[in-house]
């Protein structure tokens, strides 16, 4: 995912033109493991979640740590809060067209199947005008 400037937060309900509510749950992943700096896993996900760009709030506006993360395409936007009290479960709020934290939790678990690849083990096989990406061997597609 991408990093981009510091931008504003974004908002806490849905838009009524957008035809989405803001959805809520939890969730076990955290957003550490997602967006704390690790190459490896930053890369597959900024792969399979295209468009998509983040940024942290520990200003305490909302929750101790906010991931943000959204889309300014299709205004997609995602938050994971940590508490300050467990890391074992994140509040998750997201709205727009695209479900942005469920598809970088899908973009997760794949990268762990694959083995946790590192940035190195990626390829692109590019033939008759379609190009695919792969982990580890053309066999595992990326998307």
């Amino acid at each position: 995912m991408a990093r981009p400037d510091a931008e504003p937060d974004p908002p806490t309900t849905a838009s009524e033109d957008d035809g989405s509510a803001v959805a809520h749950s939890s969730t076990g992943l955290s957003p550490w493991a997602v967006a704390g700096g690790g190459l490896d896993a930053e890369f597959h996900i900024g792969l399979a979640v295209p468009g998509a760009s983040f940024a942290w709030d520990a200003s305490g506006n909302h929750a101790h740590t906010r991931l943000q993360v959204r889309d300014p395409a299709t205004g997609s936007w995602a938050t994971v809060d940590y508490d300050g009290r467990t890391a074992a479960d994140f509040a998750v709020a997201q709205a727009g067209p695209r479900r942005l934290w469920d598809e970088i939790t899908t973009a997760f678990s794949r990268w762990e199947e694959f083995g946790r690849p590192s940035v190195d083990r990626y390829g692109v096989t590019v033939a008759a005008g379609r190009t695919v990406v792969w982990a580890g061997s053309p066999a595992s597609p990326v998307r």
